[in-house]
């Protein structure tokens, strides 16, 4: 195409949307960046100045140029071309904010930031020439990957690796905290005993029928994993880890135990990498008595980040605090199958601190999520364990102190989980169990979740 002196805008058709350097910053991205980015033709011939979009760009955003190759039909002079801010002056040659480069037979790229105070509109600018060819034009935009947006982007793959490992912990421990339980009515012996002068009753434990339970202490052994995908938006984080336990009877219908576990973490957001590992602690108690049942516990954790971008790698800390709740009621049917309403509440809060390379001086975020359950379990109880396959639904809600971040969450809102379970006994006072579940569905973020349990008992 020829395009004459003076300036033209091109038509919407003209400009395609493609995928962005940085997908996870779409939201941010100033409608000029939007406009013009993923733009491409086999040839662009312009005289004079040429103006890209006369839309607004954001201070920080980061344009690239590139083609093939830049000639100019004026057999006369060495013509060279800069960006320019098309607002000012028609875009001819005033307010430009590129450095110059000349025209070339090889290959061009010439990539600007966006100056502070933003600019009105974007134009090439021509110093010397008559008629140039941009052949095989391409031109990009995307959001500059400054010190903000490395830990935006950090805060928001860390809250979504660390909610899944609270949400799993939960219920590991859920699970663990009840087959304490139910272990300790198999093995030990509850005896009321009359005082001769009062004429009241106590009960008395006793573990010396069952060396399975020497000391009354039930220990458990778990090892966890995940795998959550976002096919939308190009996101996706794994987890691997270990998480073990102990508790003991403080009542014949409650124990209270202390879990530590470990999780290996990867997640990719985009073109932007991380890994870490998180540890935490866990305390925990498990209630039961007739058809209730109920857990809850606190979880406390701390873990470190390494984040690779485009402006290199960066290290940031991440503390986080959550509190878990979850209660049911055993509803007995025929043939051993029992049918449990259920309820789960999670709380937590996480901040996120950059701490070197591109993180350094990036300060720290903090992420607040709440997530309730409301569901159901059908279990089977066998010769040799039990199997079950719960049904549920669950309620996001996230909140931080910045739209940065807010940005890039997982969206708040309801989605379905489904879980299936198989336990038993393989002897010698050791059980084995295992569940998968999958969660997310109907939403962005799908995750599998999965743990093997073995159990021992001293």
């Amino acid at each position: 195409m020829r395009i004459f002196p003076g300036t033209k805008t091109f038509a919407a058709a003209c400009l395609a949307t493609t995928a962005l350097v940085v997908p996870s910053m779409a939201q941010a991205q100033s409608a000029g960046c939007a406009a013009i980015n993923g733009f491409s033709q086999p040839l662009l011939e312009v005289r004079g100045s040429e103006t890209l979009t006369p839309l607004a760009f954001d201070a920080g955003e980061t344009i690239t140029l590139n083609a093939s190759s830049v000639t100019s039909t004026q057999p006369v002079g060495s013509p060279v071309w800069a960006f320019a801010d098309a607002s000012l002056a028609g875009g001819f040659g005033v307010g430009a904010f590129s450095p110059t480069f000349p025209t070339s037979d090889t290959p061009v790229t010439q990539s600007v930031t966006v100056p502070d105070g933003g600019i009105g509109g974007l134009a090439l600018t021509e110093f010397g020439a008559w008629f140039n060819d941009f052949l095989d034009i391409s031109i990009m935009c995307a959001l500059g990957f400054g010190a903000a947006d490395e830990l935006a982007t950090l805060a928001a793959g860390s809250n979504a690796v660390g909610r899944l490992v609270i949400v799993n912990s939960a219920g590991v421990t859920r699970s663990r905290g009840q087959d304490s339980l139910t272990t300790r009515d198999e093995v030990l012996s509850f005896t009321r005993v009359a005082d001769p002068e009062t004429g009241s009753f106590t009960v008395t434990q006793s573990t010396m029928d069952s060396a399975q339970m020497m000391g009354g202490l039930y220990t458990w052994v778990d090892l966890t994993g995940f795998r959550a995908e976002d096919d939308g938006t190009n996101r996706s984080y794994t987890g691997r880890g270990l998480q073990i336990g102990a508790d003991m009877a403080v009542m014949p219908d409650m124990v209270v135990g202390l879990s530590l576990g470990v999780q290996d973490l990867d997640a990719t957001v985009g073109a932007v990498g991380q890994d870490g590992v998180l540890r935490y602690l866990q305390p925990y108690m498990a209630y039961a008595s007739g058809p209730w049942s109920g857990e809850a516990s606190l979880i406390y954790g701390w873990g470190d980040f390494t984040q690779t971008s485009g402006g290199g790698t960066g290290e940031g800390d991440t503390r986080l605090a959550a509190l878990t709740f979850n209660g049911g009621y055993d509803i007995a049917l025929d043939q051993g199958v029992t049918v449990t309403p259920m309820l789960g509440l999670v709380h937590g809060v996480e901040r996120i601190e950059g701490v070197s390379g591109t993180l350094a001086g990036a300060g720290t975020e903090t992420v607040r999520f709440t997530q309730a359950s409301f569901g159901g379990e059908v279990s089977h109880s066998t010769a040799g364990g039990a199997i079950f396959a719960g049904l549920h639904a669950d309620w996001l809600n996230t909140d931080t102190d910045t739209a940065l971040v807010q940005d890039l969450l997982v969206d708040d809102g309801w989605t379905g989980r489904v879980e299936l379970g198989l336990s038993t006994e393989v002897g010698n006072g050791i059980s084995l169990d295992t569940s998968v579940a999958l969660s997310g569905l109907g939403g962005d973020l799908r995750s599998t979740s999965g743990a093997l349990r073995f159990a021992f008992r001293f």
